[in-house]
């Protein structure tokens, strides 16, 4: 075996170690107790709390009122505050943070029309970068170690009411992108999906679960959303629901594609994996077993 290929072999067996210890690190990281990895499939971690117990936290009415105002420095100082000052997960100021925006980031429709043409409109981008963000945590240095949350969660403000912002009716990232001065507007964004309570049908989990699908397919969004909540409060459906979240987002891109000749960039499968993972992530996860995993991993990251 000559040099080089004795230095790639050598250099390939270090990667892997290093990313088996990162692996066992992350999921000490958010699920203490657990061994297992953040970001892939945790299976049986409980999916997020319901609305209700969220708006009870203390912090939700500041996030929220933070994110009406678009005040993106307040948006970042109170995630930090909940986590660095009061010593809370990461899992409970996510929570907090995903609940409080979620009225604001969704579309009556992904499809718009524009000149005689199908045209998509996303709305995950802040559901995309916590997902990387918290992702992206255990890799970072200690002291560096919350910036992607903060850079997330900053984001929020400009993320919010897209398709208002598609049509220059509502400030943030698509009018500033494009060199467009939306002035500040004297109403908030616009929520297009009102709150829907739970929906339990009668029927086994795997009837439940196609009656979820339908609705989804067949853009039913208030059944769809009724019908899930009705699925997650059973904590043994989660598994199948989670499974049936990703199915749709991969689904969808046969359906957009194909189907209806539209550019699509795979939004709803990251989203829908982005969804399933945020929800394992919100898991409370004691601060000193936070702060062992992160010593662990800056151990290991201090002999590379």
């Amino acid at each position: 075996m000559d040099f080089h290929a004795a230095a790639f072999n050598a250099a390939a067996r270090h990667n892997a170690a290093m990313q088996k210890n990162r692996q066992k690190t992350e999921a000490a990281l958010l699920y203490p107790g657990r061994g297992r990895e953040i970001c892939r499939y945790p299976g049986t971690m409980p999916m997020l709390r319901n609305r209700d117990e969220i708006r009870e936290d203390k912090s939700f009415d500041q996030v929220t009122e933070a994110i009406l105002q678009r005040d993106q420095p307040r948006i970042a100082d109170l995630f930090y505050g909940m986590v660095a000052r009061d010593g809370r997960s990461i899992g409970d100021a996510l929570s907090v943070v995903a609940a409080a925006e979620a009225p604001f980031v969704n579309v009556p429709c992904h499809i718009n029309i524009r000149d005689g043409n199908i045209a998509l409109t996303n709305n995950d981008h802040t559901l995309l970068g916590l997902r990387a963000s918290t992702c992206l945590m255990p890799y970072l240095p200690e002291k560096y170690r919350l910036l992607p949350l903060l850079q997330s969660v900053w984001y929020i403000g400009a993320g919010l009411d897209i398709w208002n912002q598609l049509l220059y009716k509502y400030p943030g990232r698509y009018a500033t992108m494009k060199g467009v001065a939306v002035p500040p507007p004297s109403y908030g964004p616009k929520v297009w999906l009102e709150d829907m309570p739970p929906i339990h049908e009668d029927g086994t989990t795997e009837e439940r679960l196609h009656s979820y699908m339908i609705a989804t397919m067949t853009g039913d969004s208030r059944r769809a959303h009724g019908l899930f909540l009705g699925l997650a409060e059973d904590p043994a459906a989660r598994p199948g629901l989670r499974e049936t979240i990703e199915f749709l987002g991969l689904i969808d891109l046969q359906e957009t594609v194909i189907g209806r000749k539209a550019r699509n960039t795979g939004h709803k499968a990251i989203r829908a994996r982005a969804v399933t993972d945020l929800a394992n992530a919100t898991r409370p996860a004691h601060k000193t077993m936070l702060e062992q995993a992160i010593k662990a991993l800056d151990e290991q990251l201090s002999t590379v």
